[in-house]
C-alpha cells in the first residue's frame, strides 16, 4: 500500500515538472516573439512619405449615410433574389407583395435624394 502511494506521488511530481518545463518554454517563446513597440511602429505610414496631416481626421455624416444606403441596397437584393428564382411558382400574389416592397424602397430612396442626403460635402482642411 505504501508503494502504491509512493508511485502516485512520483507520477504527480513528474507531471508537475513536465508542466513547469512547458510553461517556462512558452514564456521564453513569448519573450522572443513579442513585438517591441517603438516610435517607428506607432507612426502612421502614407506610402513612404511623412504624414501630411493627422491620420484620425473626422469623417462627415453623409459618408455614413451613403454607407448605410449601400448596405440596405445589398440586403434588398438579397431579399429579391429568391423571389426572382421562384417567380412562376409563387403566383400573382407574390408579384403584388414584391411590387409593394419595391415601391417602398423607391419612395425611401427618392425621399433621401430629395432631402439632399446623397450629396457629399467637401472635406474642409
Amino acid at each position: 500500500m505504501y508503494y502504491y502511494y509512493n508511485l502516485q506521488i512520483s507520477n504527480f511530481l513528474i507531471i508537475v515538472c513536465f508542466l513547469c518545463v512547458i510553461l517556462w518554454g512558452l514564456l521564453k517563446l513569448n519573450h522572443f516573439l513579442t513585438v517591441r513597440v517603438t516610435k517607428k511602429i506607432t507612426e502612421s505610414y502614407e506610402c513612404g512619405f511623412l504624414p501630411f496631416d493627422d491620420a484620425r481626421m473626422k469623417i462627415t455624416l453623409q459618408f455614413y449615410l451613403i454607407a448605410l444606403l449601400f448596405i440596405s441596397s445589398d440586403i434588398e437584393i438579397l431579399l429579391l433574389l429568391p423571389w426572382c428564382l421562384y417567380f412562376i411558382s409563387l403566383g400573382f400574389i407574390s408579384f403584388f407583395f414584391v411590387g409593394w416592397f419595391i415601391l417602398i424602397l423607391i419612395l425611401g430612396f427618392g425621399g433621401e435624394w430629395f432631402r439632399g442626403g446623397l450629396e457629399l460635402l467637401e472635406i474642409k482642411k
